[in-house]
């Protein structure tokens, strides 16, 4: 195996852990603690002593400390946890308290499409519609089957 190679992959596991933004005030500050006790060493450095990013981040895992142990366990502190409260946890599931610390989501947006890009979605509605029609044409006892199956499922839903 080549050197190269063999030093990227020792490096690739350095590359993928996520940070926390009080990594600056953890190493100065707390460096002896581990990720189950730095909670407890920034918080008491108090908000002038650390950076606001890094203030927002201690508020957050101390609003969200029994969230985060029961639905992300072991990762207070940790590059994970927001990944955890945010993507892996569906935000109902949260305590309010938790949900109110967190950082507002905002809504994706629709994109809008160029004219260009609206004319050719509009061929490609209008090809579709037309294969469509025409594989009924020929079909037309296989397309019955099918509508009365689409049919069948849309009666189970609404009841």
């Amino acid at each position: 195996m080549s050197r190269s190679l063999l030093l990227s992959l020792l490096l690739l596991p350095s590359l993928v852990v996520a940070q926390i933004p009080c990594d600056s005030e953890y190493g100065e500050h707390c460096p002896e603690h581990s990720p189950n006790t730095v909670g407890g060493c920034l918080s008491a450095l108090g908000k002038s002593s650390i950076s606001q990013p890094c203030a927002d981040y201690v508020n957050i895992m101390n609003e969200c400390a029994a969230d985060i142990d029961k639905f992300c366990k072991d990762l207070s502190y940790t590059g994970e946890a927001m990944s955890c409260l945010t993507s892996w946890t569906k935000l109902e599931d949260l305590s309010d308290s938790c949900q109110a610390a967190l950082p507002a989501v905002e809504a994706a947006k629709p994109r809008e499409k160029s004219d260009k890009e609206e004319r050719k979605a509009a061929n490609r509605r209008r090809k579709r519609e037309k294969a469509a029609k025409l594989a009924a044409d020929q079909h037309p006892q296989k397309n019955q089957k099918k509508k009365k199956k689409r049919d069948i499922k849309v009666e189970r839903r609404e009841l």
